[in-house]
């Protein structure tokens, strides 16, 4: 597999510029690998997320669970390196699963990942088995082993795909018969979760794909690991996400107020909007005591404006406006106000699709 590989590659060099780089802004947005308290594995998943601004092209991407640069596990996107046929627009998530079946039918704290992306379907594995609905990734190794598994550490980590090679398991690694082997310079993202630091857990990801580590993922209990903002990566993953008590798979949580980002603080009920959670169509008040003039904007999580629903002067009283969000991401967002001579005022609603 490997050799057809290189050999793909060497009649793409014409179109690297579509291929994922590891300047796309990709990222690894949410991990679920605890489980649920039922103890079945099969219901986790990792979400990725393009804080870029420009589309990436995930084509023969690798997804590795190992350390630094080789893994034990190794599952491909479909195509090959440079390919143009798995897209993932700005503002875009898009999930991968071990199951894609509605798990919570076993356990109410499992996701539902009928909507999953991709799923990492393996021969002759345990029920529910492959969703025909939902695309295959490719098992690089072809170790016939899911890509999730619930433990109390491990690393995540998404490469280009452009290089990668495999050589057999050394004694004393924790791996099967063959461990993947990718270029650090390929790596477009990773992190490392632990239940807590111990003597058989110590963080041991390379400090140049994330010097931090996500601590206090329990195992069996259903949580889940995702970015406080979507895309922002310090490469300090202790700063850069939190644990909830439950899964978002596709789609941001909401952020507690004090979460929010400084450039889009609370503030009192001036602005309105419903209904909360919505699809496409949002509709939004602004109560104004006196006539004036101002913006109001509807903000993403990294505090940038995605739509301008008023700019100029108001009158006093009731102000109804509409917001068709067709064009933006599932995920929180916050509908802003800011007039002349007063506070900005903000609203906080949830896209889901």
């Amino acid at each position: 597999m490997f050799k057809t590989t290189i050999a793909a590659l060497a009649g793409l060099w014409a179109s690297l510029a579509c291929a994922l780089t590891t300047d796309d802004g990709v990222r690894i947005n949410e991990i679920n690998v605890a489980g649920p308290p039922s103890l079945s594995g099969q219901d986790c998943f990792i979400e990725f997320y393009n804080a870029g601004t420009e589309t990436a092209f995930l084509d023969g991407a690798l997804v590795l669970q190992g350390v630094d640069t080789f893994a034990q596990l190794a599952f491909k996107f479909p195509g090959e390196f440079g390919g143009q046929t798995i897209a993932m627009s700005p503002g875009s998530f898009l999930v991968v699963a071990t199951d894609a079946y509605n798990h919570a039918g076993l356990d109410p704290l499992s996701p539902n990942l009928t909507a999953a992306d991709f799923e990492t379907v393996v021969p002759d594995e345990t029920p529910p088995g492959d969703n025909f609905n939902v695309e295959n990734m490719v098992d690089a190794l072809e170790i016939n082993f899911d890509w999730f598994f619930v433990r109390r550490w491990g690393q995540v980590i998404l490469t280009t795909g452009e290089y990668w090679s495999f050589r057999p398991c050394l004694p004393g690694e924790a791996c099967g018969l063959l461990v993947c082997q990718v270029p650090l310079e390929t790596v477009v993202d990773g992190v490392e979760y632990l239940y807590h630091v111990s003597h058989d857990s110590l963080p041991i990801l390379n400090d140049a794909i994330d010097a931090g580590f996500i601590e206090g993922i329990e195992p069996w209990s259903g949580q889940s690991a995702e970015r406080i903002v979507p895309g922002q990566d310090t490469d300090n993953s202790a700063a850069d996400f939190r644990i909830l008590p439950y899964s978002t798979p596709g789609y941001q949580s909401p952020l507690a107020a004090g979460d929010l980002p400084p450039s889009v603080a609370g503030s009192p009920l001036l602005v309105t909007a419903w209904p909360n959670p919505f699809n496409p169509d949002l509709t939004v008040r602004l109560d104004l005591e006196n006539a004036q003039a101002g913006r109001l904007v509807v903000v993403n999580l990294l505090g940038r404006e995605v739509a301008v629903l008023h700019d100029g002067r108001l009158r006093a009283g009731e102000n109804l406006f509409k917001w068709q969000a067709n064009q933006v991401a599932s995920g929180t967002y916050w509908v802003t106000w800011s007039g002349n001579g007063s506070p900005q005022r903000t609203f906080r609603v949830l896209l889901l699709r």
